[in-house]
């Protein structure tokens, strides 16, 4: 019994000390990303680069509202900051067109398993 409660707990802790050190891997020389000149670069360049690779910014697309919603649940900033960083984002960095649906004819039979 305790092999199997021990089990699920050592591979939450070997997943908690991976994550950072894969986290830790994308910064470097290879992660840069050149941001756009504008009033905001050097504060999303900055407070952005602390986590991860600015790659996960010039790679995605949101309105500001979208960008502000992001960034806000990873970083604590104040409204002034919030503003200016929202702007340049939404700005540089605007939504990108979504893929049409396909819709694919015939039936389709799906199985959930847990």
């Amino acid at each position: 019994m305790l092999r199997k409660s021990v089990l699920p707990l050592a591979v939450a802790v070997l997943l908690c000390a991976i994550g950072p050190a894969r986290i830790q891997g994308q910064r470097g020389p290879q992660a840069q990303a050149q941001l756009p000149d504008g009033n905001g670069k050097e504060m999303v360049q900055n407070t952005c680069s602390q986590c991860h690779a600015l790659s996960l910014v010039t790679n995605a697309g949101y309105s500001r509202e979208e960008w502000h919603t992001v960034f806000s649940a990873m970083v604590d900033l104040s409204k002034d900051q919030s503003a200016v960083v929202a702007e340049y984002l939404g700005k540089n960095f605007p939504e990108k067109p979504k893929p049409p649906a396909v819709v694919i004819p015939g039936s389709v039979t799906v199985s959930i398993k847990e």
